[in-house]
């Protein structure tokens, strides 16, 4: 039972993805590029990002919020003055999250129905909408100074470099690279792409016909005159997600690890993801081999149904500023 009131999240009213464009305003993830100290930093760069953005007729950001501290408390109550930072945001999970909602939604507390949605975040996850919003997916965010690139390209070879290279230091047991390939893709306009492909052995790749490999991909990147003021105040270069309901190229970075299986004429068939691909602990472990400047964003999982943000090793919570905390308790008293 406690488990299964733990499921709720952070994440919530994914519904948004469809129903709720005449919810927000015109949206520009630059305009929080200022620190806002009513904010964690956490859910400052979800805003700065698009990940999340401010309801036009509430301000409260969804589908991504911080935990109130009140409603934090409250919860931590049954967990035990042990509780380490995983039962922390499970417990927070229990205090602002969705519980299985039936029918036309109830919202918990704090929230309005349209935020709420009609699905706990697990019925999301099984049951994702036809465009997927990107809180749901993993996501490098990255504000590179210009002072570390001259060029786009050269910007764009850097990241590349530095994200492989993270990722290979990384790379789970019983996982390795056992060499690569270089794939052309003719372009009957423009230059022909080359991909190198990074070929990976161990577990599930070692299967009968099965092959694996992970591929870098690096995007052309916004270039805005400052970045956000708790990172370089001078002109960057940005990578992030695609903001929800867009179509099209997006500023982003990925490695995707895959395996297919293959026929006896030696066609792919059964191509799928890696299931190390995107795991927390691995996600957590580059961040600290990357720099300053790079975030990485773990949505929520079946075992953590709540997002965060990893940065140089350590965790960002979506927790509400304990200075918010108080202007509130004070508003309440007067």
């Amino acid at each position: 039972m406690e488990r299964s009131l733990l499921r709720g999240a952070i994440l919530i009213g994914l519904s948004l993805a469809h129903a709720g464009c005449a919810m927000f305003g015109r949206f520009d993830p630059v305009d929080f590029y200022e620190r806002d100290p009513k904010y964690s930093l956490a859910l400052q760069i979800a805003l700065a990002t698009g990940l999340t953005r401010p309801n036009v007729y509430t301000g409260k950001p969804e589908p991504i919020n911080d935990v109130p501290r009140a409603q934090l408390a409250a919860a931590l109550k049954g967990t035990g003055s042990g509780a380490a930072g995983r039962e922390l945001l499970h417990a927070a999970g229990l205090a602002t999250g969705v519980r299985k909602l039936t029918g036309a939604g109830i919202a918990p507390p704090g929230f309005s129905p349209a935020g709420a949605g009609v699905m706990s975040i697990l019925g999301v996850l099984t049951a994702p909408p036809s465009v997927k919003h990107p809180a749901l997916s993993n996501h490098f965010l990255v504000w590179m100074p210009k002072s570390e690139a001259a060029t786009r390209k050269d910007a764009i070879h850097k990241l590349e470099e530095l994200l492989l290279k993270a990722y290979l230091d990384t790379l789970p047991s019983p996982y390795t690279i056992k060499g690569t390939e270089t794939v052309l893709y003719p372009f009957l306009f423009g230059e022909d792409k080359i991909e190198t492909h990074y070929l990976v052995r161990g577990g599930v790749c070692d299967i009968g016909k099965t092959k694996c490999a992970l591929t870098p991909s690096v995007h052309e990147p916004y270039e805005v005159d400052r970045g956000p003021s708790w990172q370089s105040p001078g002109p960057v270069y940005v990578w992030h997600n695609c903001l929800p309901g867009h179509t099209g190229d997006c500023p982003g970075a990925t490695i995707r690890t895959y395996c297919a299986d293959y026929d006896d004429a030696g066609n792919p068939i059964n191509v799928r993801d890696l299931p190390l691909a995107g795991e927390a602990e691995h996600l957590q472990k580059m961040s600290a081999l990357l720099p300053d400047w790079v975030y990485i964003y773990s949505a929520p999982t079946n075992e953590r149904p709540y997002p965060v943000i990893f940065h140089r090793g350590e965790t960002l919570y979506f927790i509400e500023p304990e200075n918010e905390s108080k202007n509130q308790k004070d508003k309440e008293a007067s």
